[in-house]
């Protein structure tokens, strides 16, 4: 994919609820031992029955997608979700990135 045209993919999918997500690093509550702490880890049962959960994004907190902003100084683009999250890259990588919660 060139760079104009994931520039204009995420212009255009960021105008629609839920087509970008912002994967976070914080682990869904109900896979947590303390589940109103967001930084309290994965609980060991659930790990040691699916040791691979941690490659996968729906172990982990998403967010919609609410505003772009870029390109900077470095021809970089951030999203940015509701929530206070972002995400940055060079428009092709974020566009993948961004769409990574859909595999």
């Amino acid at each position: 994919m060139n760079r104009e045209l994931a520039i204009i993919q995420l212009s255009a999918l960021t105008k629609i609820p839920g087509a970008l997500r912002i994967i976070t690093n914080e682990i869904r509550p109900e896979l947590r031992y303390d589940t109103e702490n967001p930084n309290s880890p994965i609980r060991s049962d659930i790990l040691s029955n699916s040791p691979d959960i941690l490659k996968s994004p729906a172990a982990f907190v998403v967010h919609n997608v609410v505003q772009m902003r870029g390109p900077d100084h470095h021809g970089l683009y951030r999203a940015h979700s509701g929530e206070g999250d972002y995400c940055e890259g060079r428009p092709e990588a974020l566009l993948r990135r961004l769409q990574e919660w859909q595999w």
